[in-house]
């Protein structure tokens, strides 16, 4: 039986070359884009899993409600996880991160800026699964000045040499000595680092108090690690209780609990990654499968009149119905495999094309690998089945009187399933460009919006020398604006795009138990007139106003300028020289408000602006801000070096962009917006080749009718239009459908920025206009064709 089904089925290969290509390529190119949406979502699904206690791991975080407003962070308070671990007896261990900005390394004459350093607690080997590959984990964070380091640290500052006891300057830290090599972390991970510290160095510095017992702030990340059965929600419980017996009685603070296997795709309080676009890009998967699916089953009742001879011979000679199920359902899952297998070596050969529109580490031999082929042999054979059972059952059904007599009329049967597959393919397609139009629009609403402050032409040179943000760098400051390619310099805190402290207030006037969570900035004097931020009362900060001067040893701590935010939920009409009162623990700090600015985006367009001030420093400042007066951006660059390396010999010279760091928080959705058009050209590729066979059946199936209008004196343009008039409807029908459930999609995915674009007639008219191209096309093509035959070759056989 087997036997005959194999030959059968490659003399209608044979025989139907160019249906059989088409069909081929649609499968081919929706399994394709299926793995590798499939290898996408399993890179996601990875995160983390190598720490084989994940399950039992959960992450702190506080959250708070503070004038109708809440919030979270993922940083919890010093001594919470020591406290926990003494007195839960659910909690099995507990480690502690505190992450360290940029740090100047040195080892002889090589000295890098590094990120990625962490003080951890030693349990930290015993919590996550790091594997050492030098040192021994019991050991190696026990003295105050160990340290360990990745591979990749370990080979940039000693090559070929053994690390173990060789030493590293940390600059303002002090001198470590390397006590274990631990394997670098991959990326699908939250839990990193490039070099450890022992959390005791910290605990022991120069305040000791104010911060190992800190109940106030939140500057850790604390992880714990639960026994065997131990149930999250009561271990939550109990650690508020804990909490609470430290907090006054006003703190809105909670606590909360976030497995660590969940927080790649379920976080709340991080923006990593969201379990919806992993449904989404399945979803998108399925829809492609399923459009070359309906192409198959459209291809195959159009052409059924092709077979129905066949099939009455069979039936006549004895042949059961259901042997000829299973001989076309036979045909299509042997195509369906032979999908697969191409399908597999063109995801190997896009791999490295996906990989970058993803930015995932995925390999090539995941393609190959033993999980995957399990995964896609019961989908290939699911494609082969939906693919084929209408077909198999419809043309098992041919009765052999008819279709010997010619009763049966070609193609017409089955016309109506036909086009309830078509509107469903185009109406699928329809989605997918909506959705591909929408996210584009709103990225580049993104990236274009005024965001209230200059970001152009903007360099940031990052000051991450202790001695630097001591002393200042008003000098060098000074020295650059001197030249002609330089308008103006600042130095701040943080920038404009990623405020990161909150201050929590109250201010002159306000009632018992008010208060106010604020964004806070340090800078100095030019930083309004650098990044060209309005002052709308008031005045800015100023050097013959020494007072201005953030001093916290003194109670009258200096002068802030408030924006417009600030003063709305304040509900202050006249701020100026009115003040605000900073709130920490038992502490009270009294700033003046000499001014108010304009509103500025300081975080991403996700959320709606907050609440802000500015204090005048000149130390500990993070960042200097130099404003380009010049397209010569390589000659300023390097002028700015050489003038760096005469200033600061010692100190590496490195910069980055503004604008660059700003639309790197929409890197998500750049991402979802590259994939979002890749899929979408794929899914109307396939629709195109469905339309492709389609027409041409249609076409072909009324030659002699183009023949007889012919010579009855009927153009090319009237024939075509004739011919057409059908696709058109069933494309208007599915545009109507696709688009109220777009519509709602959509609305529903931009609720989530708190400044978006609307969603205008324009995206749904041009998505259906591509739709109608995309029908269109190739029917006119081959209705031309057929229209400038020769009516006498139509009509020969008349």
């Amino acid at each position: 039986m087997l036997k005959m089904y194999c030959k059968t089925a490659l003399r209608f290969f044979r025989r139907s070359k160019g249906y059989t290509l088409i069909n081929s390529i649609g499968l081919c190119i929706g399994l394709t884009c299926f793995i590798l949406i499939l290898l996408y979502v399993q890179y996601e699904f990875s995160y983390d899993r190598q720490h084989v206690r994940g399950e039992r791991i959960y992450r702190v975080f506080v959250d708070q409600r503070t004038s109708g407003r809440q919030s979270a962070t993922s940083h919890s308070p010093v001594p919470l996880a020591p406290r926990v671990l003494r007195e839960l007896p659910e909690v099995e261990n507990a480690v502690r991160f505190y992450t360290l900005g940029s740090t100047l390394i040195r080892r002889g004459d090589h000295a890098f800026y590094e990120a990625g350093i962490r003080y951890v607690d030693p349990s930290v080997f015993e919590v996550f699964s790091i594997p050492l590959l030098q040192g021994d984990a019991r050991s190696a964070l026990e003295g105050e000045n160990s340290i360990v380091i990745s591979a990749g640290m370990a080979d940039k500052y000693f090559g070929n040499d053994d690390p173990i006891g060789q030493e590293l300057q940390l600059e303002g830290i002090g001198l470590f000595r390397v006590s274990a090599v631990m394997q670098d972390f991959p990326q699908n991970t939250h839990v990193s680092a490039n070099m450890f510290l022992p959390f005791r160095q910290i605990e022991s510095s120069e305040h000791p108090a104010e911060f190992a017992e800190n109940w106030n702030s939140q500057l850790v990340m604390s992880y714990l690690l639960l026994k065997e059965g131990a149930a999250p929600g009561i271990v939550t419980e109990q650690c508020n209780r804990i909490f609470r017996t430290q907090q006054r009685e006003d703190d809105p603070r909670r606590l909360g609990l976030e497995n660590l296997w969940r927080l790649h795709l379920y976080s709340t309080i991080s923006d990593y990654s969201d379990i919806r676009y992993i449904r989404i890009f399945l979803s998108i998967g399925l829809f492609i499968l399923l459009i070359a699916c309906i192409n198959f089953t459209n291809l195959s009742t159009a052409r059924a009149a092709l077979r129905a001879r066949e099939v009455g011979v069979r039936k006549t000679l004895g042949v059961r119905r259901r042997t000829l199920v299973g001989q076309f359902l036979f045909e299509t899952i042997l195509l369906s495999f032979l999908a697969l297998l191409l399908a597999l070596l063109l995801a190997d050969l896009f791999l490295p094309i996906f990989r970058q529109l993803t930015g995932q580490e995925l390999a090539g031999n995941q393609i190959w690998s033993g999980s995957l082929l399990i995964r896609m042999f019961p989908i290939a054979l699911m494609v082969g089945l939906v693919a084929g059972a209408y077909p198999a059952f419809y043309l098992s059904s041919f009765r052999p009187v008819s279709v010997l007599q010619g009763v049966m009329l070609r193609g017409k049967r089955g016309r109506g399933f036909r086009r309830i597959l078509v509107v469903l393919q185009f109406g699928i397609s329809v989605l997918l460009i909506i959705a591909t139009l929408t996210i584009g629009k709103q990225l580049d609403f993104l990236q274009n919006k005024e965001l209230g402050f200059r970001k152009d032409r903007m360099v940031i040179l990052p000051l991450n020398s202790p001695q630097m943000r001591q002393t200042g760098v008003e000098d060098f400051r000074q020295e650059i604006q001197r030249d002609g390619r330089i308008a103006q310099a600042t130095a701040s805190w943080t920038l404009p795009s990623r405020a990161r402290a909150v201050n929590r207030i109250s201010w002159e006037g306000a009632n018992d138990g008010d208060d106010l969570k604020i964004m806070m900035n340090r800078v100095d004097h030019d930083f309004l007139n650098t990044y060209e931020i309005p002052l709308l009362k008031g005045r800015g900060f100023s050097r013959e106003f020494p007072g201005d001067r953030l001093d916290y040893a003194n109670e009258n701590a200096g002068a802030v300028i408030l924006n417009e935010e600030a003063v709305r939920q304040i509900g202050w009409s006249e701020p100026l020289g009115k003040q605000v009162i900073q709130m920490w623990g038992e502490y009270r700090w009294y700033f003046t408000v000499v001014g108010v600015m304009r509103d500025f985006h300081f975080s991403s367009l996700k959320n709606e602006i907050r609440p802000m001030y500015l204090m005048l420093d000149h130390q500990n400042l993070e960042n200097l801000s130099v404003k380009l007066n010049t397209l010569d951006i390589a000659g300023a660059l390097a002028f700015l070096e050489n003038r760096w390396r005469e200033f600061y010999p010692d100190i590496p010279f490195e910069y980055s962009f503004l604008d660059e760091q700003f639309e790197h928080q929409y890197r998500n959705v750049q991402k979802t917006r590259a994939l979002f058009q890749a899929f979408t050209v794929v899914a109307i590729g396939i629709a195109l080749l469905g339309s492709l066979g389609l027409a041409a059946h249609a076409v072909q199936s009324r030659r002699k009718e183009v023949g007889i209008r012919k010579v009855l004196g009927a153009s090319v343009l009237s024939i075509g239009s004739r011919i057409g008039r059908e696709f058109v409807i069933w494309i208007i029908i599915a545009n109507a459908l696709a688009w109220p459930l777009a519509y709602l999609a959509m609305l529903n995915w931009l609720q989530e920025y708190a400044y978006r674009i609307h969603l205008g007639f324009s995206i749904f008219a041009m998505a259906g206009l591509m739709s109608l191209v995309a029908a269109l096309v190739p029917l006119i093509w081959q209705s031309i064709a057929v229209a400038n035959t020769n009516p006498v070759e139509t009509l020969w056989d008349e």
